[in-house]
């Protein structure tokens, strides 16, 4: 057994992370009995914490002994589901993050997130907004920046701005995608590369004034490593043509067609399609800090 791990058969206990594929065990169940006094602040991960019981049955133990009320928890979610169960039972806790993971404005965040559908995801966002202003809700949107995305951040960034609904952030984290690396947008052509450069040029100083004070050095900072980012060349290993393969081989499996989000982005019929690029979801886990 390695240093700092707690052998509970298929779930360990490290460095503060719990793995959910083992929490139904018997053995388990009795550890972290022990454990939830000591809680403070509890994160959920993804898969999709808000689909798996287990997470509604932890919060609700958490309620049942009182702890929910000295307790900080939060969630990377896509919302792809939200119940009043669910609602009720975080309103007794000290603090609710929800880290709404979404990658564009309307029907292209549907393209990208398939099978997601943008009208549910906001009005969901709405819902708990509604809830915020008796409960101690707080949303935050987490975007991956990408080859599917960068030619229209432009537009997920001004609606994030736009809300200005109660316990909405509106500046949203926003992360670089390196991996896989054929969705990396140093691989964009270099006039598509400027166009964005332009873009984010022209914004700047919007989206920053409408940035709350304390955000606004890291807000920066966020935007101009995305244009650092672009100034490197494309990977050597996987070009835009292998973009370009592995998106047409996506769409004839889940009948869906680039041009008609991102015209820009599609060239002649490329020779020999790629799989799709497959990796495997992973076990939900829950972190604690004690």
């Amino acid at each position: 057994m390695e240093s700092g791990q707690i052998d509970l058969g298929k779930t360990h206990f490290i460095s503060g992370a719990i793995n959910m594929t083992g929490i139904g065990q018997k053995s388990f169940k009795p550890f972290l009995k022990a454990l939830l006094p000591h809680i403070r602040n509890f994160h959920v991960a993804g898969g999709e914490p808000l689909i798996i019981p287990e997470t509604l049955e932890l919060l609700k133990e958490l309620q049942r002994t009182g702890i929910s009320r000295s307790t900080e928890v939060s969630f990377n979610t896509n919302l792809t589901v939200l119940n009043q169960d669910l609602l009720k039972c975080l309103q007794t806790f000290k603090r609710v993050f929800f880290y709404v993971s979404v990658d564009a404005y309307g029907e292209l965040n549907d393209y990208i997130h398939y099978p997601s559908k943008w009208t549910k995801i906001v009005d969901r966002v709405h819902e708990i907004s509604s809830w915020a202003k008796d409960s101690p809700f707080v949303i935050q949107f987490n975007v991956t920046v990408q080859i599917y995305n960068i030619l229209r951040l432009d537009e997920l960034i001004d609606w994030i701005q736009s809300l200005d609904l109660p316990g909405v952030g509106n500046v949203p984290n926003l992360t670089i995608l390196n991996n896989p690396s054929y969705y990396d947008i140093r691989n964009l052509p270099p006039n598509l590369k400027q166009e964005v450069k332009e873009t984010i040029a022209k914004k700047r100083f919007d989206w920053l004034s409408a940035a709350p004070t304390y955000a606004r050095e890291s807000f920066a900072a966020t935007l101009d490593s995305i244009v650092e980012h672009l100034k490197f060349p494309a990977s050597s290993r996987w070009t835009f043509s292998h973009f370009q393969s592995v998106t047409a081989a996506l769409d004839a499996s889940r009948k869906q067609n680039l041009e008609s989000h991102l015209p820009e982005l599609v060239g002649p019929p490329r020779q020999g399609l790629h799989e799709p690029h497959q990796a495997p979801l992973g076990a939900p886990q829950i972190c604690f800090k004690l």
